[in-house]
């Protein structure tokens, strides 16, 4: 048990091969070997042996899949009389191409009708049966043991150098790291609840206390991906970074898939007896936990009277390891304590309420709900359509859905969407063009895709030659100006009929690529320039706080207590309102702010001396903070520009990308550490037209990049009046360094990385304003074959959004992120040194790039749901087609899936497009919220879904 449990952390797939030995062995009972001392034996279930008797002579013939090879030399298979073996030589091998648990070399191993000596049989004898599955088990909860707590232990250690939030705060413990989250404590403590429960269950099966299959159904269901098992636990721990294979637990992810199939040939029959009592403790705590134990397990056994099986078996387990916990908690805590075996037995109480009620008549009964399932557009009842309800009168607030009836709501369902005629003609338009991209590819597409790890150029281009990187895009920017619904319509079907690493290709540059400077162009701008014209036009606003910073700092010569904590107060109060509480000038005041509300704290603490020194600082911030105001709205023109250039360049067919993440912080927008230093660099020009600035004692060519034309698939640059040329790449988008962009200036070739405004001072003289970026960002989808991107850094200001161009000098695209799935979505690593960014590229305004973020984010969530409802819709339309054509596999458990898979894809499809409509409709303040929802509720339905139809399909 010792070395199953040591390699089982080590590698799950040789401690497999090895398991099926210690199995076969076990399974063989105590009849003497058959095979040569020192063999190596493997293990096969009964389901597929084919064992016929002719008087005393008998023959074996069978079809095992997935059976280990990796060391055997003999088969051990289950028969209904014990077991019988022969050597893995007389059989056909063909290996399986698995998903996980590789190191054991599963194979499928077929042994035609052959004769079976006596010495091959093994014969039930004086209870051998009951004392394999007995060892079985044993070995099953030490392999989830080992597994698991490989997984534990590198979620804890991760957990607790991951820093989120920096001192932003912390918990009780004082902990910065995400293991101050109660979700991230909830999953380990989870975790270790079922190391506990698998370290007492091996003791008592050991002792033989036991029935042996309810604690075999525990460590299996623990070896799953489902929820609340190790591999998923961990997974979510951990994020993004789990499902890398640059890390070993997309491995253990994988193998986690591949685990709970193989041991369905050992799994011993679950007998409808009573759980074994609990001892008596006389402690208060262990006695209201035995008390409820004591009630589930007689509602447990109840049931098992009437309705055994593998759920049955899970069900049981959970009972039993509760009892195994109590009866730990008893023997080595007696007379008081117990906290951490307490909330052990209270996680495997709920956990077995939970099973019980989902056995049982009072969880929802699914029946017939594979009859509702309808295909998109598909005839339905009279319902509004989409057009009508977004031009209903309404208005929501992120979490209304709470507080106000469903009535009140901009409510959208997908029969709104299906009845909407436009909808309808756009669906049938994009997959008519679908259709026409598949046939020009044979075979299976998406498996190409995943064995190959690489979307092809020329694919990239087939999408964007129908302008779908431009989707949101403004109609007069040349755009398609599509609404939400029209883009999640058009990735419900590459999601669907094409590959999930496709659509996460046009979702990455939409959702999170292209909406940061949507939001910049159509919000912030527009606020910003409202918020500086006023502030501009009216300057007594400073000049009041100014004057009365000099009265406060007159009054300190001959303080007066009471005067100055007064006259503090209304000067704190006008502050707040002319600058604290704006959405622009907050971040130009920064400084000054400091300063000032630093002050007001020494004024609180009685520091009369820092009280001065904040006040004299704040009064030497403040008569600059008038002209940056001003340089700040002259800007705005620039940067509207900028804007504009962006989006056009996606209806040029560029793609993007959202470059948020980085190594040392991860998604945590206030972590953010790449930083941008604004420069300013004179700008010369030829007699010819050609411009340059010089950097680092290099001269650089430019572009004046408000001279660019958009025209259709192309670019243009006007070099010089009625002069003019295309401006190209000189590489695709690729891993790697960037490469410059050239245009033919005449009879010169002209290459450059640098397109900027060029600005003039008041004497006439050129120059132009860069961020330098300095820094590294990872996980960025679309990285390889992005053309443009929506980064994040820290400017003088506060985090900040800019738009960079992929081919700006000194940036460099790392290779290929290596994945457990989606293996085509290129993901890659960022390299920034200096990297010069044109300053009119700042997003929306200085300081505000957090903000930016994560309103981006709350788009990228809610296409993110559309995705996994659309792949729950079409897996549970799949098993329906694929269980009618097959009669001899549409079972009634099979039926059961199918019903609960269709409920999943029902409420999946009403929370993704209610989501969906809240982005739509114009009276919605925010769907913060409401994307949060719908995106782990829809990712979480998804996953349920898969396991339902490998259920329904018996893998």
């Amino acid at each position: 048990m010792a070395g199953v449990h040591t390699l089982a952390a080590l590698e799950p797939g040789l401690a497999w091969a090895i398991t099926a030995h210690h199995l076969a062995v076990a399974l063989w009972g105590d009849a003497p070997p058959a095979w040569p001392a020192g063999s190596w034996l493997t293990v096969a279930g009964e389901a597929q042996t084919r064992l016929s008797r002719d008087g005393e002579t008998a023959t074996l013939a069978g079809e095992w899949r997935g059976v280990a090879t990796a060391l055997a030399t003999w088969v051990v298979v289950a028969t209904e009389e014990g077991a019988a073996c022969f050597p893995l030589a007389e059989a056909t091998v063909e290996p399986t191409t698995t998903v996980g648990v590789r190191a054991a070399r599963l194979c499928c191993v077929r042994l035609s009708v052959r004769e079976l000596a006596a010495e091959r049989q093994s014969h039930d004898r004086n209870g051998a049966a009951r004392r394999a599955a007995g060892r079985c088990a044993a070995i099953a909860c030490a392999f989830a043991a080992g597994f698991g707590g490989y997984l534990t232990g590198r979620a804890r250690a991760y957990a607790a150098s991951r820093v989120q939030f920096g001192d932003t705060f912390r918990d009780r413990q004082g902990r910065t790291g995400v293991d101050k989250f109660g979700a991230v404590k909830g999953l380990i403590a989870d975790c270790d609840a079922r190391l506990a429960a698998l370290t007492a269950l091996a003791r008592g099966l050991t002792e033989e206390a036991l029935d042996p299959a309810a604690p075999f159904a525990y460590a299996v269901e623990s070896l799953t991906p489902n929820h609340g098992a190790f591999a998923y636990n961990a997974g979510q721990v951990f994020g993004g970074t789990a499902y890398s294979e640059d890390d070993f637990l997309a491995k253990y992810y994988r193998d986690a898939t591949t685990l709970r199939l193989l041991w369905e040939g050992v799994r011993p029959p679950l007998e409808a007896t009573p759980p074994a009592l609990v001892a008596e403790l006389d402690d208060p705590l262990f006695a209201a936990c035995r008390t409820r134990w004591d009630s589930l397990a007689s509602r447990v056994h109840a049931f098992l009277a009437n309705a055994p099986g593998d759920a049955a078996a899970l069900l049981a387990g959970y009972v039993v390891a509760a009892a195994a916990l109590l009866d730990d908690w008893r023997r080595h805590l007696s007379g008081g304590g117990g906290g951490f075996h307490r909330e052990a037995v209270e996680y495997h109480l709920r956990a077995g309420a939970a099973a019980l009620a989902a056995l049982r008549d009072e969880s929802p009964d699914f029946t017939g709900a594979a009859a509702l399932l309808r295909a998109p557009f598909a005839p339905v009842e009279a319902v509004a359509p989409y057009s009508a309800v977004m031009e209903r009168a309404a208005t929501y607030a992120s979490g209304d859905f709470l507080t106000r009836p469903a009535g009140d709501l901009p409510l959208l369902t997908p029969e709104a969407v299906w009845r909407d005629e436009t909808r309808r003609d756009r669906w049938q338009a994009i997959h008519t063009a679908l259709s026409d991209f598949l046939s020009h590819h044979p075979g299976d597409y998406a498996r190409t895709l995943d064995a190959n790890h690489h979307l092809p150029d020329a694919d990239v281009a087939w999408f964007a030659a129908r302008n779908w990187y431009a989707t949101l895009v403004p109609e007069e920017l040349g755009g398609l100006g599509w609404k939400k619904a029209d883009y999640a319509l058009l990735n419900w079907q590459v999601m669907t009929e094409v590959d999930p690493s496709v659509s996460l290709l046009i979702m990455a540059n939409t959702s999170i690529g292209t909406t940061p400077v949507l939001l910049g162009l159509e919000r912030e701008l527009v606020a910003a320039a409202a918020e500086l014209t006023e502030a501009v036009r009216d300057p007594a606003r400073l000049a009041e706080i100014g004057e009365r910073l000099t009265l406060l700092l007159d009054g300190l010569a001959h303080p007066e207590p009471a005067r100055l904590t007064r006259d503090t107060a209304a000067l704190v109060e006008r502050v707040d309102a002319h600058l604290r509480h704006t959405r622009v000038l907050k971040y130009l005041a920064g400084d000054f702010l400091l300063a000032f509300y630093g002050a007001a704290q020494a004024g609180k603490r009685r520091d009369l001396a820092g009280f001065a020194a904040g006040l004299k600082q704040a009064h030497a911030l403040l008569p600059p903070l008038a002209g940056r105001i001003a340089a700040a709205l002259a800007e705005i023109d620039l940067q509207r520009a900028a804007h504009l250039r962006y989006l056009r360049g996606l209806a040029c067919g560029r793609v993007a990308a959202f470059a948020l993440t980085e190594p040392t912080a991860g998604s945590d927008s206030g972590g953010v550490t790449t930083h941008a230093t604004p420069v300013e660099v004179p700008v010369h020009e030829e007699d010819d037209g050609r411009l340059w600035f010089e950097i680092d004692g290099a001269r650089r060519n430019l572009a004046d990049a408000s001279r660019l034309r958009f025209v259709g698939p192309k670019v243009f640059y006007d070099y010089r009046p009625g002069a003019t040329a295309e401006l190209v790449l000189t590489h695709p988008a690729d891993i790697g360094p960037a490469t410059p962009r050239r245009y033919d200036h005449d009879t010169t070739i002209v290459e450059l990385f640098d397109c900027a405004a060029v600005r003039r001072r008041p004497d006439g003289a050129a120059f132009v304003r860069f961020f330098e970026v300095t820094g590294a960002k990872m996980w960025i989808t679309n990285g390889r074959v992005a053309h443009q991107m929506a980064l994040y850094c820290k400017t003088d200001a506060g985090v900040s959004g800019l738009m960079v161009d992929r081919f700006a000098e000194n940036l460099v695209v790392g290779s290929d992120e290596h994945k457990l799935g989606q293996c085509a979505s290129p993901t890659n690593e960022l390299s920034l040194n200096r990297v010069r960014v044109p300053a009119e590229n700042l997003i929306g305004f200085a300081g505000h790039g957090q903000v930016n973020a994560l309103e981006t984010l709350n788009a990228g969530r809610m296409g993110l749901a559309v995705a996994a409802a659309a792949m729950t819709a079409h897996l549970s339309r799949w098993l329906a087609g694929y269980l009618a054509g097959h009669p001899a596999a549409h079972t009634p458990a099979a039926a059961r899936c199918l019903d609960r898979l269709a409920a999943e894809a029902i409420a999946s499809e009403s929370v993704a497009f209610f989501c969906m409509g809240l982005f739509d409709h114009p009276g919605v303040e925010s769907a913060r919220m409401e994307s949060a929802v719908a995106k782990f509720f829809c990712s979480e339905s998804l996953h349920r879904a898969i396991d339902l139809a490998e259920r329904a399909l018996g893998v």
